[in-house]
């Protein structure tokens, strides 16, 4: 199953809101994926929030 997941990424001085497609078996598992992804990619931010994720589809 795919799901998009939005996630609200902070630090001291600024805030970005990010969206990854991820494909997993659960919506948890994918929320998950997302955020380890986020904190690899963006560690100019301290604080990773996933604040929705919606089912895609096959």
């Amino acid at each position: 199953m795919k799901y998009r997941v939005h996630i609200e990424c902070r630090s001291a001085k600024m805030v970005e809101c990010i969206a990854y497609v991820v494909q997993t078996d659960s919506a948890k598992e994918a929320k998950e994926k997302a955020l380890h992804t986020a904190r690899q990619y963006y560690p100019e931010f301290d604080e990773f929030r996933a604040y929705h994720v919606e089912e895609l589809g096959k």
